[in-house]
């Protein structure tokens, strides 16, 4: 399931990027063969999930 259906390759390249070059995410990438990359949220990453989550709640919320 891709939750980002229209997004480019590159674009998404980019993104993933800057995310780790501001220290939200860190890229690990296996040794094996055929190689996979895994991204996962840093600590600092994780403190910004209830205010994202708050940030959910309130738009939801805005057209009642």
């Amino acid at each position: 399931m891709a939750v980002l259906p229209d997004i480019t390759a590159k674009v998404l390249s980019e993104r993933l990027t800057a995310l780790e070059r501001r220290a939200l995410i860190v890229r690990t990438q296996s040794s094996s063969f055929p190689r996979a990359v895994t991204y996962s949220l840093t600590p600092r990453a994780g403190r910004l999930v209830s205010v994202l989550d708050c940030l959910e709640l309130w738009s939801k919320s805005e057209g009642e």
